[in-house]
């Protein structure tokens, strides 16, 4: 899975050294070639663990805003909007 800048997470703390967390926030940093790290700007800050370092988990927040457009599109009787005819003379001016 390729991870984006905008992605949602949720991030869980599933440690002994804190109560059992959870917070939902969007990448704003994708690690480069030589690390793995990925910063994330949480919705809220609220008991966040902030003196564990290990034992938390990510987890992936799927969206289904694509697949509800296909699966519309895929639906019996879902016509296209019909679109004007392109001129071609309006891209290409070479010779004819």
């Amino acid at each position: 899975m390729k991870l984006m800048h905008g992605d949602e997470l949720r991030l869980r703390y599933v440690g002994e050294l804190h109560k059992p967390w959870s917070g939902v926030g969007h990448v704003i940093k994708i690690a480069d070639n030589f690390g793995d790290e990925v910063a994330i700007e949480l919705k809220s800050n609220a008991g966040v663990p902030t003196d564990c370092s290990h034992n938390f988990v990510v987890d992936f927040v799927w969206k289904s805003t694509s697949f509800d457009r296909m699966q519309v599109r895929l639906k019996p009787g879902f016509h296209y909007p019909s679109s004007r005819p392109v001129n071609s003379g309006a891209f290409f001016d070479g010779p004819s």
